[in-house]
């Protein structure tokens, strides 16, 4: 037996320890990924024994997003409704908005899922936040455990981490920084958290949805100018999405110029100076290698102690959980 079949064997025996048995809907309700990559993840998942479904053909050629927006509804809707634990994002990109519209019709389900993804999967994210209520975890997408050189799925990484979702109660962010006067005067906020990809929120603003009031909001975002990160945050504020919020936190706002990431945390600086509700920065959340898990909609405190300020997130997890 040679040295990967010893990995796998250990990896198969770490997931029949696991107290629950975990099984995946995948959906591509953005972008496709190449059809390689794809068979890569599926490839990586049966060899470790966990079932997973999807509704082929999951890929269109000639579409822009991964098929046509009915097809994705369609997939989702499937997936609300089968047995699985974990609904499962391929990737993000865009396409999500497209079917939005359809999933504001939908009944809301007897049964809740674990829908995983972020990016462009804020949008789907925030109807089941804020239109059903049910937690959600904004992470990783499946195409995110392929190593980007060699597109090999990185199995270790994978059952190791959902070992960590399936058994840690909460997760805890250190190293907040106060952007204003309202968030260096706190102590303790306790709310849900809910957001995402900031200009991918922005383009809800035309839905009938459910603001955020009460919420702490949380954005991200990767690879925007300054300006176009202003128009998103100034049409949110006019739109009201502010009003009432407990508190603004913010992830990660990545560029590949760093001369633009420095200029966005120095806009950042100014924009919520004078702003009546506490913005904070510095949540280990987005477009960043080593992104943690951030459940949405779930008990979550905002606290200060002699270190500084930190964010505890309980985990939302439901179904055949240990917790």
């Amino acid at each position: 037996m040679n040295n990967s079949q010893n990995m796998i064997m250990s990896l198969k025996s770490n997931i029949k320890k696991s107290a629950s048995k975990d099984s995946i809907s995948i959906i591509a309700p953005s972008f496709k990924i190449p059809d390689s990559d794809l068979k890569q993840c599926l490839t990586a998942l049966s060899e470790l024994d966990f079932k997973y479904s999807l509704q082929k053909p999951l890929f269109k050629n000639d579409e822009l997003c991964s098929h046509t927006a009915n097809k994705r509804f369609e997939d989702f809707k499937k997936a609300l409704k089968d047995n699985h634990k974990f609904i499962w994002c391929l990737r993000g990109g865009y396409g999500a908005l497209h079917i939005a519209p359809d999933v504001l019709k939908l009944s809301k389900p007897k049964n809740q899922k674990n829908l995983i993804g972020f990016s462009d999967i804020t949008i789907l994210h925030y109807i089941l936040n804020q239109q059903w209520n049910w937690p959600s975890l904004h992470w990783k997408h499946l195409n995110g455990f392929l190593d980007s050189e060699t597109k090999s799925f990185n199995k270790n990484l994978f059952v190791k981490s959902l070992d960590r979702i399936n058994h840690q109660k909460y997760f805890e962010f250190n190293d907040l920084s106060p952007l204003n006067i309202k968030a260096e005067k706190t102590k303790s906020i306790k709310s849900k958290i809910v957001g995402g990809n900031l200009i991918t929120l922005q383009s809800l603003v035309g839905l009938k949805i459910k603001k955020p009031k009460g919420k702490i909001l949380f954005f991200e975002e990767i690879d925007e100018p300054v300006y176009k990160i202003d128009r998103a945050l100034t049409q949110l504020e006019y739109a009201g999405w502010f009003k009432g919020v407990s508190a603004i936190v913010l992830g990660s706002f990545t560029n590949k110029n760093a001369d633009i990431e420095i200029q966005t945390k120095d806009y950042f600086k100014t924009k919520f100076l004078k702003f009546d509700l506490p913005v904070f920065e510095g949540l280990k959340a987005g477009h960043i290698p080593d992104q943690q898990p951030l459940f949405f909609n779930t008990e979550s405190e905002i606290n200060r102690d002699k270190k500084g300020f930190g964010l505890k997130n309980k985990n939302g997890l439901f179904i055949g959980s240990s917790k």
